[in-house]
């Protein structure tokens, strides 16, 4: 229902521009994510940052990978699956409510979806 990589869609490209920072809040490092989409067993996805550079590929049921690509850093993994999937999926959410509020995120009011849950106690 709110997921980018729906066989419904038609091919579609993403790029991503990530900051990473270090325990500190300090930044550690930039970079980007770009996937081309055609169908979920046909895409591409490409990551370049100073830390991990790979090309992830995936078509006629073939999965490739750039030499020493090895798995996506975990937060890298998670900044793409969060922007492809920003909602839970409806069993997960079966029991909440969404409501809309604005939200400032600096100086720009954003337009938000919470989920809220009633909780009873007894």
């Amino acid at each position: 229902m709110s997921t980018l990589d729906d066989p419904a869609l038609k091919p579609w490209h993403l790029r991503i521009s990530f900051q990473l920072f270090d325990a500190n809040g300090q930044p550690a490092e930039v970079g980007t994510i770009e996937e081309w989409w055609q169908s979920a067993s046909s895409y591409k996805t490409v990551y370049t940052s100073p830390s991990y550079t790979a090309t992830l590929m995936q078509t006629l049921g073939t999965y490739y990978e750039s030499r020493d690509a090895g798995s996506p850093p975990y937060l890298l993994d998670l900044a793409l699956k969060q922007v492809l999937h920003p909602m839970p999926s409806r069993r997960e959410v079966d029991d909440f409510k969404p409501e809309q509020q604005t939200q400032k995120f600096g100086k720009i009011p954003l337009e938000c979806i919470m989920l809220s849950q009633d909780i009873h106690v007894r």
